[in-house]
């Protein structure tokens, strides 16, 4: 073990924990998903990621009502394929087993991107999030990932209300140990007496350069949500020169998102929102086949519900007018017009 007895004494002593006086309560539920459930009443998964092209920058964007971002200092929340994240060589220890595990499907947030880099080095190792509710609730839990599960966190976090003050905080959050130190990851939830956990703030603060243990990411956000029932589920598509247009019923959503992939069951990327029950794409390449996807989006930003998926053959593919063997047999034929109309002139 790299810290041993220090270590153990750190993740099981110097856990602070701090309550704003005369402040709802605020119950923790360190890696006990089971004790999380039953106090918040099984909260659906609201946000995991899979759904979001690997690569992409969420800083800043709204998923089911969550907004994701960075610390001024710390390294952009990036969508990645955990199986694409992997340790640099370089450190006194390593194994491939060093790297961030999915909890579901495939895609997780793995701040800095696949390079599990080590520390200091702000831009992919300082894996600081940040979670900022569009309406307060009063639970929420989410699959904190570890490069290298070794029991000893240098993670704090703090639950915050929506005026900023502090409902909750721990300076180093305790985790458990993987057997070879492996990656691996705990669960973390957190239930208010009230619904007022307005943002959650996660600092990573390891910055280990001996050993691949100072990368962390995050899969699986539980929060209560419950989607409207009627949706899209008659999507579609037809493609024209340049375009293709997308229809569908109106379910009255207040917006609708647009999502478009190059295979069926994706991934896919977010192209556009319309608050109409249509929308113009007609930014595709030449000759690509694209499938598409509607996500509805309530007034706060949550999504919910997808469509059936709808391909088309966008841009550049129109049937010309003529056939292809036409044209050079009339191109000709112009040819010997002109020849014979110069003959008749001389």
């Amino acid at each position: 073990m790299k810290r041993g007895f220090f270590s153990l004494l750190v993740t099981g002593i110097v856990c602070i924990v701090l309550l704003q006086p005369g402040a709802a309560a605020v119950v923790p539920f360190w890696n006990d998903l089971s004790g999380f459930n039953t106090a918040a009443g099984s909260p659906a998964v609201a946000v995991d990621f899979d759904s979001i092209a690997p690569g992409t920058d969420i800083n800043g964007m709204t998923f089911n009502g969550i907004t994701f971002s960075g610390s001024a200092t710390g390294a952009a929340p990036f969508v990645i394929k955990a199986a694409d994240s992997y340790t640099p060589g370089g450190f006194s220890w390593s194994v491939p087993a060093n790297k961030l595990y999915d909890t579901t499907e495939e895609n997780v947030l793995s701040p800095g991107g696949v390079e599990l880099a080590p520390g200091p080095n702000p831009a992919l190792e300082n894996d600081d999030m940040i979670l900022t509710f569009a309406a307060p609730v009063n639970a929420v839990g989410f699959d904190l990932l570890f490069q290298s599960l070794d029991g000893a966190s240098y993670v704090a976090i703090s639950v915050l209300d929506s005026g900023g003050n502090s409902l909750y905080s721990s300076g180093f959050i305790p985790t458990t140990a993987a057997s070879g130190n492996y990656g691996g990851s705990n669960f973390v939830g957190f239930v208010s007496d009230t619904g007022n956990i307005a943002k959650i703030v996660i600092d990573e603060f390891d910055e280990n350069s001996a050993n691949p243990d100072s990368n962390i990411g995050m899969d699986t956000i539980r929060a209560p949500f419950t989607p409207p029932q009627t949706c899209v589920d008659d999507l579609a598509a037809v493609s024209g020169c340049s375009f293709v247009q997308l229809s569908w019923t109106d379910t009255g959503a207040d917006r609708y998102n647009v999502y478009r992939g190059t295979i069926m069951g994706g991934p896919y990327l977010m192209i556009g929102s319309t608050t109409a029950a249509s929308y113009t794409d007609a930014s595709g390449v030449a000759g690509t086949t694209y499938s598409y996807v509607i996500r509805e989006e309530d007034a706060l930003g949550r999504e919910y519900c997808q469509s059936n998926e709808g391909s088309a053959m966008p841009v550049g593919n129109c049937v010309p007018e003529f056939p292809s063997i036409i044209l050079p047999v009339i191109t000709i034929a112009g040819l010997l017009l002109a020849v014979v109309a110069v003959r008749r002139m001389n």
